[in-house]
């Protein structure tokens, strides 16, 4: 189902969007309830304790959206006790050059953002204002311009 999906899934792109140029794009993550299978239970986990687990098993979708349409252009699931940011990275990002990427803050990662600027892509991404370690400029809407530096695990890492 993935390599169709991939496949056949296109953007949209109508003559009268109003996000023509450049296309815009955004990517986030939820989780969603899936059947109540042993299967899924394997795959997905549920919440809880190991002795009492409760609810339904729940998937970590990450996906990326045309926000003009809202269509679905690339996703991931995996386990809803894997972190956003480690799903995200099995996301073959739809993206490209001259796209626009509007990206959640649960998202943020410095090699990612590397990644996808070394596409093309233009980025506007939410972080936490403790991330911001220089303010370069404050906009008249109250949001700023920063330099984002990587932090000690990046650095030890050597994904900086």
């Amino acid at each position: 189902m993935k390599e169709l999906f991939r496949a056949v899934v296109r953007p949209l792109d109508r003559k009268d969007d109003v996000f023509r140029k450049p296309p815009v794009l955004a990517m986030d993550g939820t989780l969603l309830a899936v059947s109540d299978s042993a299967a899924n239970n394997d795959a997905f986990g549920k919440s809880g304790s190991q002795r009492s687990p409760m609810g339904y098993p729940q998937g970590c979708v990450i996906a990326v959206v045309e926000c003009s349409s809202h269509a679905v252009l690339d996703a991931v699931v995996d386990g809803f006790k894997e972190s956003e940011q480690i799903v995200s990275n099995a996301l073959p990002a739809h993206v490209g050059s001259g796209t626009l990427l509007l990206v959640d803050r649960g998202l943020w990662g410095l090699a990612r953002r590397h990644r996808l600027r070394d596409q093309g892509t233009h980025l506007l991404w939410w972080t936490e204002r403790c991330k911001a370690h220089q303010v370069r400029e404050v906009l008249p809407d109250g949001s700023y311009l920063d330099r984002v530096e990587a932090d000690k695990h990046s650095k030890a890492a050597g994904t900086v």
